[in-house]
């Protein structure tokens, strides 16, 4: 890394940025969101319920921070009815 040891120790010792503290905040409602969906919701469902918890965010952000944490909607497999083959008569 070409960073000077002086630059490192200010950054290690710089507060945490507000947008920070946000994003972090918004990111724990997402997960609870997501968690009480049963895993089973996307972006859209999960931006539905911060909207009616009255959370301000946008549909894109929601997006993108569920899929830089790996949170995916779980799909269930459609079971396919089975075809009934009649024998040659």
């Amino acid at each position: 890394m070409d960073v000077s040891k002086s630059g490192f120790y200010h950054w290690k010792k710089a507060p945490v940025s507000l947008r920070s503290k946000q994003n972090n905040y918004l990111l724990m409602k997402i997960i609870e969101a997501y968690k009480a969906g049963r895993r089973n919701y996307g972006s859209p469902r999960v931006y539905k319920e911060l909207k009616a918890n009255n959370i301000s965010i946008r549909l894109n952000k929601v997006a993108k921070m569920m899929r830089e944490n790996g949170l995916y909607a779980n799909t269930s497999i459609k079971h396919k009815r089975a075809k009934i083959h009649c024998c040659p008569t």
